[in-house]
């Protein structure tokens, strides 16, 4: 074996190495867009607007036995009745509520069976 066919074996070597690593980034990639749609898959944009319906997390119950098992961990429903960067709340019955709150402590209500809002 001459000293050119050992440069062409280290040269189609190194090739099948780029080609293997290419392969594998792909792979990879791949891989991550599978996981990073895993780790998102919770997260929804929430809107709120003005009159939605809403339930406030319940901060005093939060931490792990502040709370006995069938304690509610959200309180509500409020109405939301202005939008800031945060949000002001009020009680169906139309009292506001003192307190500003931000959307991370908010959630969705959806009613089911008769409506809560009073009636006319």
């Amino acid at each position: 074996m001459g000293e050119g066919d050992e440069v062409a074996a280290q040269i189609l070597n190194i090739l099948d190495i780029i080609d293997s690593r290419d392969t594998t980034l792909q792979e990879f990639n791949k891989h991550q867009e599978v996981i990073k749609k895993w780790f998102y898959r919770r997260d929804k944009i929430k809107i709120f607007r003005i009159a939605t319906l809403v339930l406030l997390w319940n901060k005093a119950h939060e931490k792990k036995g502040q709370h006995l098992k069938f304690d509610p961990l959200w309180i509500g429903p409020y109405q939301v009745s202005e939008i800031m960067d945060t949000f002001r709340l009020k009680e169906l019955q139309g009292d506001d509520l003192s307190l500003l709150v931000n959307e991370q402590y908010l959630k969705h209500y959806f009613m089911t069976g008769p409506s809560l809002t009073p009636s006319d």
